[in-house]
């Protein structure tokens, strides 16, 4: 008896293999001399951001996937970022050119020391501060250069200084009624909402605050002007009394 057999041939496409460098990691500080510019992408889409910026020449000069911003707090989009700057951290995601660059400093070739791939490093990101100035007409500087750092580290550095450090608002008061016996008080927990700029990417909630002091200084004589100083936690914008 002939057996019956049927041969069954299976196509494979050959398998597709998919690489991804692991994130390098910059930081510095950022300036901001001018109003109108948020920190990071805003609902209204036409705005400029900080981030946007940086993203963008970071991303061009890493040939990279996209970056990741995060910053040791914010500022409102109306009001400039002055002195030292504010901290922040960028992750660059799958960054092809830094491939390259190792490759060349494991290549063995002899280079002179201008030309050293830590040089070469060194010269691009001072290309990219050079390059958001420019974009940003002067606008966002990166203060005084970026640095290559450690991702972990840096990140738990910048949420510290995110959360822990206190902030100092000053503000002038006009009144018709006399302001003369105002109170100072200290310790006062606040509660405060989600602001409505970041409710597409935070949730809407009623969040814990303290102002730590309060002082009133009425000035002339009559009390028609106060000068208010508050010291608050990080992150503290607008409140209501929580008791």
């Amino acid at each position: 008896m002939q057996e019956n057999r049927e041969i069954i041939e299976v196509s494979m496409s050959e398998p597709i293999l998919t690489f991804y460098h692991a994130p390098m990691y910059v930081a510095g500080r950022y300036t901001k001399s001018q109003r109108n510019i948020a920190q990071s992408p805003w609902i209204n889409k036409s705005l400029q951001s900080v981030s946007g910026y940086i993203d963008a020449i970071v991303t061009k000069h890493f040939q990279a996937d996209g970056c990741k911003f995060c910053s040791a707090g914010r500022e409102d989009i109306d009001v400039k970022m002055l002195g030292e700057g504010r901290p922040f951290l960028l992750e660059i995601c799958n960054p092809r050119r830094y491939l390259l660059l190792r490759a060349h400093a494991q290549s063995g070739a002899s280079l002179p020391p201008q030309n050293s791939p830590l040089d070469v490093l060194r010269k691009l990101l001072d290309t990219i501060c050079s390059e958001v100035l420019q974009a940003s007409l002067g606008s966002v500087s990166i203060i005084p250069r970026l640095w290559l750092v450690r991702g972990t580290a840096s990140a738990q550095l910048i949420k510290v200084g995110e959360v822990h450090r206190p902030k100092l608002y000053k503000a002038t008061i006009s009144s018709k009624v006399p302001l003369v016996g105002c109170r100072n008080f200290k310790t006062l927990s606040i509660n405060q909402k989600t602001p409505i700029r970041v409710l597409h990417r935070r949730a809407n909630l009623n969040r814990s605050k303290m102002i730590y002091e309060c002082e009133l200084s009425p000035f002339p004589e009559d009390g028609s002007f106060v000068e208010v100083t508050i010291r608050a936690q990080a992150g503290t914008y607008r409140f209501s009394s929580s008791s």
